[in-house]
């Protein structure tokens, strides 16, 4: 979801998120990989996939942990 201030604003850009997924496909990790260079979509970015569930990566029918970078893009 846009951020109010964002919309307000005319903030655009894109946000590239990496994650790191367990086995249970919830995210174990997320840090910024790319900043729109707008602090309040970088932040929703985080948000909205720290909240988001996966299906996990598996080898041979066997759940594992995996790393994912999401983009996110803010028109």
């Amino acid at each position: 979801v846009m951020p109010r201030v964002s919309m307000m604003r005319n903030e655009k850009g894109l946000v590239v998120v990496r994650v790191i997924i367990d086995t249970n496909g919830a995210v174990k990790n997320a840090s910024l990989q790319r900043s729109s260079s707008f602090a309040a979509l970088d932040k929703e970015a985080l948000r909205a996939v720290k909240q988001a569930r996966f299906r996990p990566y598996a080898e041979n029918g066997v759940p594992r942990e995996s790393m994912a970078d999401i983009p996110i893009e803010f028109k």
